[in-house]
């Protein structure tokens, strides 16, 4: 287990911070020891392989050169609006003319290296040096795709979703947003971290932002104590009060919460502390947690390791792949059993994504295109209010092929993450808008040998608590059909003056299920 001390943690941070005030592009990070090493190159270095395609143009080699001073401008004063929005202007307005050029005039030569290293702008590989897994990164503060969502006029608080997808230069495959490094609480100034999205790749893309969130930061996830005390209120509450019920109103002489994909820890430990403040007449015990993750817990940013358990009994960490740890019975038996199991936003780590046509998303009334297009909402013509006109909202939204954000403004941008991903232009078209699809991988609820996840902690536990933002009503019911698991019951919290995306549901038996209010799914 990697403990970086305090000292190490604030050189780091300056090291990356320096890096995004540097006039060059930056190419990779790569994790030597306990510090992360930053690669860059010039700014034409980076644009030359592109020299004969954009001088074949006058209008691209202008775009180029604009872009070349708005980026310089940003970069001397990266919290200016009106400079972020020239940048994002030029930037946007590059990608839609090489789109268009590439679309049109086939005779131009091969576009898709070109299209690679727009896409690729201001996005990096992260790796560690003498292991396997690579994620990739962006600092916020410079990224364009970043900065196109901090344009509207009552932007949402800062988050990696702004960028859905990156495609560093050199890299097959994408990257998803995943999480928020603070680098400087002044300058707001943060490094976001992206797994891969193939999934064969993606468990081992964890190694490297585990590592280099270990190295930056001592602070927990900053949602944590906020999505504990909603799932106390929504779910656990309710929980209590059933099981008491059964037991006749009797209270508890112990209680055992065993966390799946734990992270920090913080989320559960935030829910019980906020179970026992609102049950204090029921007297309820202090818990026992197991707390299970692909990785082990981190100094300072873990739950209990900086010496205080506040309440809770005792804590206990394993480190594993759920779905390996959950075939072995012998490990089931030897640690339950156990009152209540969190399944808490481990199902949607294993989700596919896929750039797609979002024509359903546009026949619901959304703004049309080209009027969203930030090449030309945002062109200095069009402000004061033209960047009112982006549609890049960071909120899920349930489409019939899956889950997406609204964020048309960015259909290019995903246009030409697909072209280059696939190598070719016809997977794409200009009549057509483009936006990244997750959908549930039915996969996260089998373990390595085949049997079923949930089988396998029912075993072991009186009640399954799953929170999580793509697992839909039909995900369970399949699943609890496939595996016959008649004698168990399944409540969706819904309709319950609780507003929110993600999804809460209970599995146990159907007498503490009836007691719940929800709509019974099982």
């Amino acid at each position: 287990m990697l403990i970086a001390c305090r000292t190490s943690r604030q050189a780091n941070r300056r090291t990356l911070a320096a890096a995004t005030r540097r006039a060059e592009v930056a190419t990779r990070i790569c994790i030597e020891r306990a510090e992360p090493i930053v690669s860059s190159v010039s700014w034409s270095a980076y644009w030359r392989p592109c020299r004969d395609f954009f001088e074949a143009d006058r209008r691209l080699v202008h775009r180029m050169v604009q872009l070349k001073k708005a980026w310089l401008a940003l970069l001397r004063s990266p919290s200016r609006k009106t400079r972020q929005r020239i940048f994002c202007w030029r930037y946007f307005a590059l990608l839609h003319q090489a789109l268009d050029i590439a679309r049109t005039e086939r005779s131009r030569g091969d576009p898709i290296p070109v299209l690679q290293r727009i896409v690729a702008f201001e996005s990096f590989p992260i790796d560690v040096r003498g292991q396997e897994g690579i994620a990739a990164g962006v600092f916020a503060n410079r990224n364009p795709v970043y900065l196109l969502g901090r344009l509207q006029t009552q932007p949402p608080l800062p988050t990696p979703r702004h960028v859905p997808l990156v495609l560093p230069l050199g890299q097959p495959a994408l990257f998803y947003c995943y999480r928020q490094l603070r680098l400087s609480e002044q300058s707001g100034t943060s490094l976001l971290v992206f797994p891969a999205v193939e999934l064969r790749e993606r468990r081992l893309s964890f190694g490297p932002i585990d590592r280099l969130t270990r190295l930056v930061s001592a602070e927990p996830d900053p949602r944590a104590r906020r999505r504990g005390r909603l799932l106390a209120r929504r779910v656990l509450l309710p929980l209590v009060r059933a099981q008491l019920g059964l037991n006749g109103g009797g209270s508890m002489s112990s209680f055992s919460i065993l966390d799946i994909g734990a992270g920090t820890g913080h989320l559960a430990a935030t829910a019980w502390h906020e179970v026992v403040r609102r049950s204090r007449a029921r007297s309820l015990p202090c818990a026992a947690m197991h707390f299970v993750a692909a990785s082990g817990p981190c100094g300072g940013r873990s739950f209990g390791m900086a010496g205080s358990l506040d309440g809770i009994a005792c804590a206990e960490w394993t480190t594993g792949d759920y779905r390996d740890l959950l075939d072995d019975d012998s490990w089931l038996k030897a640690r339950g059993p156990y009152d209540w199991v969190f399944l808490c936003r481990v199902l949607c780590n294993a989700s596919t994504i896929s750039v797609e046509a979002a024509d359903e998303l546009e026949d619901r009334g959304n703004p049309s295109w080209p009027g969203c297009n930030p090449a030309q909402c945002l062109a200095p013509s069009r402000q004061p209010d033209g960047a009112a006109c982006l549609e890049v909202r960071p909120i899920s939204c349930l489409l019939r092929s899956g889950i997406t954000m609204p964020q048309l403004s960015l259909s290019d941008y995903f246009a030409a993450v697909r072209v280059v991903q696939a190598g070719e232009l016809r997977v794409s078209s200009a009549a057509r808008r483009y936006l990244p699809i997750r959908r549930f991988n039915p996969a996260a609820l089998i373990t390595a040998r085949g049997q079923s996840v949930l089988a396998q902690l029912l075993k072991t536990s009186s009640a399954i608590v799953i929170e999580d933002p793509d697992v839909q009503p039909e995900h369970l019911t399949s699943h609890m059909r496939q595996f016959g698991l008649d004698r168990f019951a399944v409540i969706h919290f819904v309709r319950d003056g609780f507003q929110t995306k993600v999804r809460h549901y209970v599995i146990a038996r159907p007498e503490l299920v009836e007691r719940l209010a929800g709509e019974r799914l099982w």
